[in-house]
């Protein structure tokens, strides 16, 4: 401990007023009851009170320096926490702050991605456009090649043949090039590259020529074709009718002024055949009777939704003595189609879901 200070410690010496004023006050308590002369007694009461004054005055100002601490320490405190709820506000600003910079970082960190992506898929569009362009050049000195290839084996052939014109001015200029020597100039260059474009455009003329000359022959071929084909049609046509019109009379029915039932059907003025898309009527095959000839029946002409451009020719009214029960039905039937009774009548029969039947081929069979 230093010199020139007192050797009690501090709180010894923080305690020694209020215990000095506690033991006055406990002697004089103690001498008034043992002293029994007045005046003495009256003394020890009068130290005993000032005794009694000093602590209170003591107490007082013991309790003005606590609230003094107290206050200070209040102050301090809420200095503190002014100071803690400033720091607070400035770290949330700052945590705002760098939420903001971190989402404009984000903006910038997509929109750069983006750019790379669309970088990548640019210089990849340029990749596959150079690989295209090679892939075109090296086409293009291919078919450039074939055809110095093709221009050159015509110019061979030229020459085996009778020289023209062109051919004597190049021959001669290849030989006054061949006379000079080695040194050829830029003329005989450039007479030779006129020589091989020439023969280009030769080539070129005689495969033109070739195929017009192909097209042609293909061209007649194919008429010749169709020429065939309807003659075909044409001589099936006669053989069929031929064939219908002699059987009434292999079968003994026929009558001179009757026309046959198969004739009327397959005829030229029966209705027109249906587009090869469309379905015919349904007929059944009936076999060939011995005495009893097929009745004569025409196909009506019923087109219900009026499918049919070409409406059939009216065929011309049948002798009536020859005349059996389907044929009076059947005329019947023309007669009321005449008169337009019942109106306009449409035909379903080119609408049904059957298939056609060739008839005279089935009995051509069967015969």
């Amino acid at each position: 401990m230093p010199r020139g200070r007192h050797r009690q410690s501090p709180p010894l010496h923080r305690l020694l007023p209020p215990l000095s004023v506690a033991a006055a006050s406990i002697t004089c308590a103690a001498g008034a009851w043992l002293v029994g002369d007045t005046v003495v007694i009256r003394g020890l009461a009068a130290t005993a009170a000032t005794a009694a004054v000093v602590g209170s005055v003591l107490t007082r100002r013991w309790d003005r320096a606590a609230g003094r601490r107290v206050a200070e320490a209040a102050s301090e405190t809420a200095r503190q926490e002014m100071k803690y709820e400033e720091r607070i506000a400035e770290l949330e600003a700052d945590a705002e702050k760098a939420a903001e910079l971190r989402t404009a970082l984000n903006t910038r960190l997509r929109a750069k991605r983006a750019e790379l992506a669309r970088l990548r898929n640019e210089h990849a569009e340029l990749l596959r456009r150079y690989a295209t362009a090679e892939t075109e050049r090296a086409s293009a000195l291919e078919g450039r090649r074939r055809l110095a290839l093709e221009a050159a084996v015509p110019s061979k052939e030229l020459t085996a043949g009778e020289p023209s014109g062109e051919t004597v001015a190049d021959a001669e200029s290849a030989e006054s090039a061949e006379s000079v020597g080695d040194g050829l100039d830029l003329s005989a260059y450039a007479r030779a590259d006129e020589a091989l474009s020439r023969l280009v455009a030769s080539a070129r003329q005689q495969r033109e020529r070739a195929e017009a000359e192909s097209r042609a022959l293909a061209a007649e071929q194919e008429k010749a074709e169709a020429e065939a084909r309807e003659q075909e049609k044409a001589e099936a046509t006669d053989s069929k009718a031929g064939r219908t019109a002699a059987d009434p009379d292999e079968d003994g029915a026929a009558v001179p002024g009757k026309r046959p039932a198969a004739d009327e059907r397959d005829g030229p003025d029966s209705s027109p055949v249906p587009p090869p898309h469309a379905r015919t009527a349904a007929s059944a095959v009936v076999p060939y009777a011995a005495a009893r000839r097929a009745a004569s029946r025409s196909e009506s002409g019923f087109d219900y939704f009026g499918t049919q451009k070409n409406p059939p020719k009216q065929q011309e009214p049948e002798p009536e003595a020859e005349e059996d029960l389907a044929d009076v039905i059947g005329a019947e039937t023309l007669a009321e189609t005449r008169k337009g009774a019942v109106g306009e009548v449409i035909d379903l029969t080119a609408h049904e879901e059957n298939e056609p039947i060739g008839i005279e081929e089935l009995r051509s069979a069967i015969s």
